[in-house]
């Protein structure tokens, strides 16, 4: 049994690429799409956190 799974290893060269394409190709995607972007959009979306939330209301 362990000598067929073996041998079959070799056939799933395409399953090792397609998820390292993918990959490659979500990254580029999103550090193109963060490059692009306005310096003031950034900097708002980095303080946002740390802003007060003066409108919260209690429960």
């Amino acid at each position: 049994m362990y000598k067929y799974i073996i041998e079959k290893a070799g056939e799933m060269d395409l399953f090792a690429i397609i998820p390292l394409v993918l990959f490659f190709t979500v990254f580029l995607v999103f550090t193109v799409w963060i490059m692009t972007k306005n310096k003031a959009y950034i900097d708002k979306m980095s303080n946002l956190p740390l802003e007060d939330n003066t409108t919260a209301t209690s429960a």
